[in-house]
């Protein structure tokens, strides 16, 4: 699998900018769900943030798709999550529309 990263600039969160690596495991993901790297780049950029076991996780729903309307497209990605390291690493992607699990 090709090297991947994403250079990320949050002008909502600056806090979260900066370069996301992806694992071999994410590449593994990514093709069996049919998760583009771009879809990953979109999460990184418009996903709201939860902190969940040490874990840091990119997710998009509902009111994301609405606050961004004017800026993208996100409707397809409905319930897509990116869950990253605290240092920037990509572990897996997963379609999950129920939030609830995010509040743990």
């Amino acid at each position: 699998m090709p090297a991947i990263s994403w250079t990320i600039r949050r002008s909502h969160q600056p806090s979260f900018d900066g370069t996301y690596t992806g694992t071999d495991h994410l590449w593994q993901r990514m093709s069996g769900r049919s998760v583009a790297p771009a879809d990953v780049e979109r999460v990184l950029h418009f996903g709201r943030v939860t902190h969940v076991r040490g874990a840091r996780h990119f997710s998009v729903g509902r009111r994301e798709i609405r606050r961004y309307r004017r800026q993208a497209d996100l409707s397809r990605l409905d319930g897509l999550h990116v869950v990253c390291t605290p240092d920037g690493v990509v572990l897996t992607v997963y379609r999950n529309r129920d939030f609830s699990v995010l509040r743990a």
